[in-house]
């Protein structure tokens, strides 16, 4: 159950109501102690159990609506503010290391120069190669590092980018020292996600209606965690967040449109569904790889079909077989090597793939298979 629902039920009517009763009955034993000369005893003892009744549903009542909250008094998230890419994958996770999710279980070097030019492979792209869902171990990257034991692998993807995330992190890499000898491009899911939560028809070509300044929430909730009466701290969430849900580091970059799934919205949605800043953001790539002598590899979307039946998720997927086949035609017009996940991926639905297009760790297997073929064996 969402917070929207959640404020709106009787159940929630109630525990307000009786949150309202304890803090009377408190504000009133208060009262009187100072009142009397003597502290009636039973009154101190009490009014000391309304105060840590109250403290304990406040608690529950934030882990339960506010679950970014939880097991943290120093805000820890998954991404960190970047001022030129937006957000990359924050040092306080134990799987990263240098600003990429690793791809070995040996943690790398904090202080490690960028790594030799003649053996590293570039992964460019968003959650179905970060991965945040699996354990290193049963990641893409992880089991490609393990195929390719004399290439290193460098994962550079993250959640929610879009494909010009991509390339303005690949800028920040290059600056940076990076010089990869091959680049592979897994992106596309977010860009077709971006027109689904437009905002009344209007979207922005830099995807800015999208995503919003990540910084906007995490300074608030790193103060708010520091509060030391859990009570004060619900009625200051309420207060600051209103009905917004605030699960983690996802609910602070995305604006998501509440009435995305309304038929209306995805009707628009399919509508404004185009290619142009896809195009823009590929010329981009393949210029900057040609600037710096990299061979730019493309990838095609697979997703699980089982899940793309209703809508909107069917507009979803109306939406990456338009960018697949744009990607196909880039690959082609450009001389590029392509990997074909979306022909040559057989499918079994929810156990490659789970939840539209995350894979698991036998799905990771196929394709792993699959990019090493498609690299070293054409």
């Amino acid at each position: 159950m969402n917070i929207d629902s959640f404020l709106s039920s009787k159940t929630t009517t109630t525990i307000a109501k009786g949150l309202i009763f304890f803090y009377t009955i408190f504000a009133l034993e208060l009262g009187v102690i100072v009142f009397l000369d003597q502290p009636n005893w039973v009154l101190v003892a009490s009014l000391i159990f309304v105060f840590l009744f109250t403290e304990f549903i406040s608690s529950a009542l934030i882990r339960k609506w506010f679950p970014v909250f939880k097991d943290c008094q120093d805000f820890n998230i998954g991404m960190e503010p970047h001022i030129f890419a937006n957000f990359l994958p924050s040092e306080k996770n134990d799987d990263i290391s240098n600003g990429f999710r690793r791809v070995t279980f040996q943690k790398e070097n904090k202080k490690k120069l960028p790594p030799n030019t003649d053996n590293l492979i570039y992964l460019a792209g968003d959650c179905t190669i970060y991965e945040e869902h699996l354990p290193i171990e049963e990641t893409l990257a992880f089991q490609l590092q393990s195929l390719l034991g004399d290439h290193q692998i460098l994962n550079a993807a993250v959640s929610h980018y879009t494909t010009l995330h991509c390339f303005n992190r690949l800028v920040v890499d290059l600056v940076n020292g990076y010089r990869p000898k091959k680049i592979i491009l897994t992106s596309g899911i977010n860009d077709i996600l971006s027109f689904i939560h437009h905002k009344q028809g209007k979207v922005n070509p830099d995807h800015t209606h999208f995503f919003k300044p990540f910084t906007k929430y995490t300074r608030l909730v790193t103060l708010l965690s520091r509060c030391p009466l859990s009570t004060l701290r619900l009625l200051l969430c309420i207060l600051f967040f209103g009905k917004k849900t605030i699960d983690n580091w996802d609910n602070m970059t995305l604006d998501i449109s509440r009435v995305y799934f309304e038929p209306e919205s995805v009707s628009i949605a399919k509508n404004l569904i185009n290619t142009k800043v896809f195009i823009i953001s590929l010329n981009l790539f393949l210029g900057i790889c040609k600037a710096f002598d990299i061979e730019l590899i493309l990838n095609t979307i697979q997703y699980n079909k089982e899940d793309m039946k209703e809508e909107p998720r069917k507009t979803y997927a109306l939406g990456f077989d338009i960018l697949n086949q744009e990607i196909y035609n880039y690959a082609k017009n450009h001389s590029l090597r392509l990997i074909d996940l979306a022909e040559k991926l057989c499918v079994e639905p929810n156990k490659d793939i789970e939840n539209k297009w995350h894979y698991t760790k036998f799905g990771n297997k196929k394709r792993a298979d699959i990019t090493f073929k498609s690299i070293f064996k054409n």
